[in-house]
């Protein structure tokens, strides 16, 4: 994880500015995820393509004709995951789809080939844009904090805490659906049992009988780590643990690596009931050991007539 963040940084550092989302953070937990799996690296882009159309399925603002076609799409992927999964069973390989295959095998194992695809399909689904949208979130909470920037370099092993405050803040995931197994009772309100439920997580993460101030981001709560982010008891993501290290160490690698960033353009969502896909976060910076953020985000604001930024605007650590 480590050399693949130093090499993927390496590539956008002398540059001054990078599109942190699309030219990083999406792209960074997906090849990870791909090597795991023993996917082809070459197919980033159509897997890539495949999982924003998955997550888009759920957003709940996709228009009948989007829906059929993210259902084709969907169609597609999973030809493809079981080409890939048939050829890698005559030789189960020496990772993830491999300890799959060999449990597959085993008559006893609740694992079978039809939940392998779909716990691979999960893993690049859910896995590379929660924490896609998570390290962008990250990284546009210190752009627009500039003390809190300052805190996280001078008390590095704080990062966790932080990462914490940031899953609870901005959750990747709104909330999920499940089914009630029995009739239930909550607030005045009885849930039938077989009842289509939504759980909201982002919800439960600011609910003021837990939280003390939850609109206010603090990464020294002593409640920090008790969000829903990533679910709760049997249902709780398989993956938070990658995640959190994805994040871990691109923040940590980040902030050696520059001496200070900011967002110099729009930095939105997308619409959506289910999901906090971060689309875009533009960023200038400096890195460690040159000073060149000012003079790349004049040179932007000339290009673009309609947004002009100033050196004042700079030093305030610009953002939208």
């Amino acid at each position: 994880m480590e050399e693949l963040c130093d090499e993927m940084m390496d590539e956008f550092l002398p540059k001054g500015k990078v599109e942190f989302v699309q030219d990083f953070a999406w792209r960074l937990p997906m090849r990870l995820i791909i090597r795991l799996l023993g996917l082809p690296e070459e197919d980033f882009e159509q897997i890539k393509y495949w999982c924003m159309q998955g997550i888009r399925s759920l957003s709940g603002t996709a228009s009948r004709v989007e829906l059929i076609e993210i259902g084709v799409s969907s169609a597609g992927f999973t030809r493809y995951l079981w080409k890939h999964y048939l050829k890698a069973k005559k030789n189960p390989p020496a990772n993830f789809t491999g300890t799959l295959i060999k449990n597959s095998a085993d008559p006893d194992n609740i694992i079978n080939d039809q939940r392998a695809i779909a716990i691979i399909l999960q893993m690049l689904i859910a896995g590379s844009d929660s924490s896609a949208s998570s390290m962008g979130s990250a990284v546009r909470v210190l752009a627009r904090e500039p003390e809190l920037e300052k805190a996280l370099r001078a008390e590095p092993e704080k990062i966790p805490l932080f990462i914490e405050e940031v899953f609870r803040m901005e959750s990747a995931f709104q909330g999920h659906f499940r089914v009630t197994t029995r009739e239930v009772e909550m607030h005045g309100v009885t849930i039938p049992a077989g009842a289509q439920v939504f759980l909201m997580w982002a919800s439960g993460n600011r609910d003021e009988r837990f939280w003390d101030n939850p609109e206010v981001f603090d990464m020294n709560r002593r409640n920090v780590k008790k969000h829903l982010t990533f679910g709760f008891g049997v249902h709780a993501c398989v993956g938070r643990e990658l995640a959190r290290m994805e994040i871990r160490i691109v923040l940590k690698k980040l902030l050696e690596k520059t001496s200070r960033f900011a967002i110099v353009g729009e930095s939105p969502y997308e619409a959506s009931i289910f999901a906090r896909t971060l689309l875009k976060l533009p960023l200038a910076f400096e890195t460690a050991d040159k000073k060149d953020m000012a003079h790349q985000s004049d040179r932007d604001s000339e290009k673009s007539p309609g947004r002009k930024v100033n050196n004042e605007q700079e030093a305030e650590y610009v953002s939208i």
